[in-house]
């Protein structure tokens, strides 16, 4: 017996369905079915010419765009220009637009802490109305915004003498300063990363430029005035007092008068720490700090009993000290020393009490390995050394 056919019919009924005569109808109506689909699902016909429009609207497009890309490029957007272009995108080449910005936003009548400039943008730092978060605007594209808001490195009650108005500010030193920082640091191929106005307390109250460079993964700054004056110790101008200690004496009688006592002085390569004695007070001993061309504010110092007792036996004038001899017996210590590639760190001008009653000098000499003291006398006599 034959297997039944799928679908449970026997294969002799479905081959007499095969011969059915109204075969040729079903046949029609599936060939009719199929030309219907296949015309519903076939893709419109192309049109002539959509090909050609289309091409001509980017074409359009992109004379557009490439027209204003010129405008940009060629003219200085507003004071700032987009950075893009060769109006004054560059701030180090000319930075007065960048006044007119920031004269709208934040504002003429702002309390300025710090201005740090880029070649391209600008950011300034002001002094909150309250809070301890002092806003910072970015100055960018012929604008300023408000960028983020930092908390303040200045005390509150320091933000009186750490701020500067921007009619304080001389922009068309900019430049100059930006033109000569590389000559200065003898980095000829060394680049601005940024430049920073800013008042250096509690150092001194006195605006000045920091200008930051690098070039070949080494970096220096220089310290410069409003006009663009270096300023001694700041890096432009090299200062090494155990090279030349000539103009110390100077510097410290212009602060404090012809007559300075003094309770002992440190000397650095580039910085002076002193302690004063008050012209008014005797018992009264401030420490300050000298370092590029800027001064501390006076650091009153803590005295016992015993100390405030003994203060006139270690109490001396500054014009015991004989500042053109201090090259001479740096040289001397380092020698004595004998260290390789070594250097004096800084000396201590005071007196030997308890163990001298006479002036001294500490030289401290190191290298990165070793270190030493070399004591000397006021009058240039060696007296012992500790290694």
């Amino acid at each position: 017996m034959r297997p039944p056919w799928p679908g449970g019919q026997d294969r002799q009924v479905e081959d007499r369905r095969v011969e059915c005569p109204r075969v040729e109808c079903r046949t029609g109506r599936l060939a009719g079915a199929r030309a219907a689909r296949e015309e519903a699902t076939a893709p419109p016909p192309k049109r002539r010419g959509s090909s050609k429009a289309l091409l001509a609207i980017v074409l359009s497009l992109m004379v557009t765009a490439l027209g204003a890309g010129v405008w940009i490029f060629l003219s200085p957007v507003g004071a700032g220009g987009f950075g893009l272009g060769l109006g004054s995108s560059d701030y180090y080449e000319d930075a007065s637009g960048l006044k007119k910005i920031l004269k709208k936003t934040p504002g003429k009548k702002a309390k300025y802490l710090s201005l740090t400039i880029y070649p391209e943008y600008a950011i300034a730092t002001v002094a909150p109305k309250s809070g301890t978060k002092a806003p910072s605007f970015m100055v960018r594209g012929g604008t300023s915004k408000q960028w983020t808001r930092m908390p303040m490195r200045t005390k509150p009650d320091q933000i009186d003498k750490a701020a500067f108005r921007l009619s304080d500010v001389d922009f068309e030193a900019i430049p100059a300063i930006a033109n000569r920082a590389a000559d200065d640091l003898e980095m000829p191929e060394g680049a601005i990363t940024h430049m920073m106005l800013q008042r250096p307390l509690p150092f001194g109250t006195k605006l000045q430029w920091r200008v930051d460079l690098s070039s070949d993964g080494d970096s220096k700054n220089a310290v410069y005035t409003l006009k663009g004056k270096p300023v001694a110790g700041g890096g432009a101008k090299k200062l090494d007092y155990f090279k030349d200690a000539s103009d110390v004496s100077g510097m410290l009688k212009k602060r404090f008068g012809d007559v300075v006592k003094l309770k002992q002085l440190v000397l650095y390569p580039a910085m002076v720490n002193v302690e004063v004695q008050d012209a008014k007070k005797a018992t009264n001993i401030d420490d300050y700090t000298f370092r590029a061309g800027n001064v501390s504010p006076g650091r009153p110092q803590r005295l016992s009993s015993r100390d405030k007792r003994n203060l006139s036996k270690v109490i001396f004038s500054l014009d015991k000290i004989d500042f053109a001899s201090v090259p001479g017996l740096a040289k001397d210590a380092q020698k004595r020393m004998g260290l390789e590639d070594s250097e004096v760190t800084h000396a201590i001008f005071q007196h030997g009490t308890p163990f001298h009653k006479e002036l001294i000098i500490r030289f401290y000499v190191k290298n990165k390995r070793e270190s030493g003291m070399v004591t000397y006398r006021f009058n240039g006599k060696f007296i012992r050394m500790h290694k």
